[in-house]
């Protein structure tokens, strides 16, 4: 899903990236803890897909 989420970055499509990562309950703490650093996440971390939008 990380390959997915860095795909949709590169074609500048950060919000496809964060509506994955919302729809399927994925969270930064879930993603480090299955092995993947800060490299592998900086993409994400850089557009924020993370983060819960503002209702």
């Amino acid at each position: 899903m990380i390959s997915v989420c860095d795909f949709f970055i590169r074609r500048e499509r950060a919000d496809i990236a964060q509506e994955l990562v919302k729809e399927f309950y994925i969270s930064r703490e879930e993603c480090a803890g299955q092995g993947f650093d800060g490299f592998d996440l900086s993409a994400m971390d850089r557009y924020g897909v993370f983060e819960v939008p503002a209702s």
